[in-house]
């Protein structure tokens, strides 16, 4: 068999690099939540992503480097327990899943997020088939909602509009 050889009107093409695989980051080690130290979740203040480190030629490193790092500075990952009924609805506009999710922050303390999805992203988390009790890593926005109280007083309700999710547990 003839060995291929590269006509001499093309261009020669430069090496190819392979991208990093993704890594995720190691789960949450299983902690019960301390009694009574149940928060309900705030919106945390999120950093931009930092640049890639660049070599002395100025060409970036070519090192491991995280593969998963979204696009947009605002979403953000969970990691928890579902610990509510996953809902999902049928509307006139599409498909909608909620759910509440307990992480438990370092320094031991339960914070509970109201995690939503609606459209195509509702759909795929249906065919999940999400259980109570399973441990997840759920990426998407945190958001504040301005809600009416039955007293008439306007309270800021966080939730966490849900792009996707990874579940961590093996199912049983």
């Amino acid at each position: 068999m003839p060995e291929f050889v590269r006509p001499s009107y093309l261009q020669e093409l430069p090496p190819t690099q392979r991208l990093a695989d993704y890594i995720p980051a190691a789960p949450l080690p299983e902690t019960a939540a301390p009694t009574g130290a149940t928060v309900e979740a705030e919106a945390p203040p999120v950093a931009a992503p930092s640049e890639p480190p660049a070599t002395t030629n100025g060409s970036p490193d070519t090192g491991v480097q995280p593969a998963a790092e979204p696009t947009d500075a605002k979403t953000v990952k969970r990691s928890g327990r579902i610990t509510s009924a996953v809902h999902v609805v049928q509307r006139p506009t599409g498909t909608a899943v909620s759910f509440t999710l307990a992480e438990t922050d370092s320094a031991g303390h339960t914070i509970v997020h109201r995690v939503y999805a609606t459209k195509q992203f509702a759909e795929r988390l249906a065919k999940q088939q999400l259980q109570q009790g399973l441990l997840v890593e759920v990426a998407g926005q945190p958001q504040l909602r301005s809600e009416t109280q039955p007293d008439g007083a306007a309270r800021q309700v966080s939730y966490f509009y849900c792009f996707g999710v990874r579940v961590l547990t093996p199912e049983t």
